[in-house]
């Protein structure tokens, strides 16, 4: 790959480690509670490109990388290699014939040179040129009520032959904008590309702040999840705790962990009916939990921290006009970045990591390696972007 000699040597970037180039990466440290803990790269890739990616998937066995525009009027599939090189780009969206509609998942790379697309139009393949494989309809298409993400580690996850995947409210008897004790409300649906059909699965659990009869904001709850070998790792929107599910069915809860994350400052509910402020800025201010991974006996965990009540009284002021309010927005910003704790399997704190450099919500799982996107630069608009491929480091004191 093309990696610069720094990466080659799998350094390890810890706090004290001083860069002067720009072309280099910092990554900060942790404040280790009982082990020294630091992020290791391990290889990296660098992509030619102008613009705004999201990356969607990596498949380590075929050496491939999918990505797309973030503009949602550009719809071309990018296909490059693990040296940056350019596969192919194709475009399948609008009304075709091998189209894929309205992207309801991000697109998977599959084993075989192959991309599965989850789309308004069913579960599309296509081959690395674009041409059309196969075409599964949607056995009963159902628009979800609020946008799932479509992101690097927001995906969908293989369980056996099916994807796993978040449900999108789509019931038209629940109010997504102040749930407040949906029993019946299924979380995730289980999806079968080879016959459409989905299955809705996973209730809220009964120790779980959302079956506390309170009223949350829309997305308050939306989960985020991970999946490894036969367990489900689940984290319910801004609740601090893993709630870990067997991979077959039934799907029975198996056990919860409580994270105590510091500093963290979530919602946890209103008894008022009428929220005090409109979902967006409640959702931007209120502590969350933003990608969870497992690497061998550890737990990664990006969250936001969330507002103190000095910030939030700045947050939601009156402001003069618009120009204050990305001020303040973008001040606060920089104030509370998105953090990666470290957890052992039993949820014991290990340490939180600062990495400056890299994005940790974009954490991204597959076949072992564990991916992240480098943060772009606010300030010179690249032509490139770059995915490194991290690990642990741990010494003990």
């Amino acid at each position: 790959m093309k990696i610069k000699q720094l990466i080659l040597l799998s350094i390890t970037l810890i706090s004290f480690y001083c860069c002067n180039s720009k072309d280099k990466l910092d990554l900060l440290n942790g404040s280790s509670i009982t082990k020294s803990i630091s992020l290791n790269i391990m290889d990296s890739v660098k992509i030619p490109y102008l613009g705004n990616p999201i990356v969607h998937d990596i498949n380590p066995k075929t050496n491939s990388i999918l990505f797309m525009e973030f503009d949602q009027f550009s719809n071309d599939i990018n296909l490059v290699d693990f040296d940056g090189d350019k596969i192919n780009s194709f475009s399948k969206f609008g009304d075709i014939p091998d189209g894929y509609g309205k992207l309801l998942a991000s697109p998977i790379l599959l084993d075989n040179n192959e991309v599965l697309v989850y789309g308004t139009n069913g579960f599309i393949r296509y081959d690395y040129q674009g041409n059309l494989i196969s075409k599964v309809k949607i056995s009963e298409l159902k628009f979800p009520n609020f946008k799932n993400r479509l992101a690097m580690g927001f995906g969908m996850e293989k369980l056996g032959d099916k994807y796993l995947n978040i449900e999108g409210g789509s019931r038209e008897t629940v109010n997504y904008d102040k749930i407040n004790l949906h029993p019946e409300y299924f979380l995730f649906n289980l999806l079968d590309p080879k016959t459409g059909k989905s299955k809705p699965i996973i209730q809220f659990p009964n120790s779980s702040i959302y079956r506390s009869g309170k009223y949350f904001f829309r997305y308050a709850w939306q989960p985020v999840f991970s999946v490894n070998k036969n367990l489900i790792f689940i984290v319910f929107g801004g609740e601090p705790a893993i709630y870990i599910y067997s991979s077959n069915e039934p799907f029975q809860l198996l056990s919860k962990i409580n994270l105590d994350l510091e500093d963290y400052r979530y919602f946890e509910g209103s008894e008022n009916e009428n929220l005090e402020h409109d979902f967006l800025g409640m959702f931007l201010s209120s502590g969350r939990i933003e990608n969870i991974k497992k690497i061998e006996d550890k737990f990664l965990v990006a969250y936001f921290e969330g507002y103190k009540d000095s910030d939030k009284e700045i947050f939601f002021a009156q402001k003069k006009d618009r120009n204050e309010a990305i001020e303040v927005r973008e001040r606060l910003k920089e104030k509370y970045p998105t953090r990666l704790a470290v957890f052992d399997s039993l949820g014991n704190l290990l340490t939180i990591l600062n990495p400056e450099g890299l994005e940790p919500n974009s954490m991204l799982l597959r076949d072992g390696q564990l991916w992240m996107m480098e943060k772009p630069d606010e300030e010179v608009e690249r032509d490139y972007f770059r995915l490194f491929r991290v690990g642990l480091k741990v010494e003990n004191n």
